[in-house]
């Protein structure tokens, strides 16, 4: 089954420079390239990526806290229409989202 080329670009959006072939950082580059709005998404969507290992220390926790937070309101301020519906949603149930970001075992 050929992906098109939509759900490629949103698949290589989260995947770190180093684990794509290099037809991948082709892509990854022209888009970059061509489309404004992936040139921004695709860093916060690696930042958020960052966000979902899991600390492990309390200071940790509270990093981990503070940056979803201070995420949430960078990928918010990028006015891309997508990314805010996003955004929307994370926030109307933080806490869960937070345990998510901070504990092993959530929902």
């Amino acid at each position: 089954m050929k992906l098109s080329n939509g759900l490629i670009a949103a698949a290589l959006l989260a995947k770190p420079r180093p684990e794509l072939t290099d037809r991948q950082g082709t892509i990854v580059d022209a888009l970059k390239a061509d489309c404004p709005g992936y040139a921004v998404m695709r860093p916060l969507m690696l930042g958020f990526r960052s966000l979902l290992r899991q600390p492990t220390t309390p200071s940790e926790t509270v990093r981990t806290t503070v940056a979803l937070h201070q995420w949430l309101d960078r990928a918010h301020a990028t006015g891309i229409a997508l990314i805010q519906n996003f955004v929307c949603l994370l926030r109307r149930d933080i806490l869960a989202v937070e345990a998510a970001v901070t504990t092993r075992w959530s929902n």
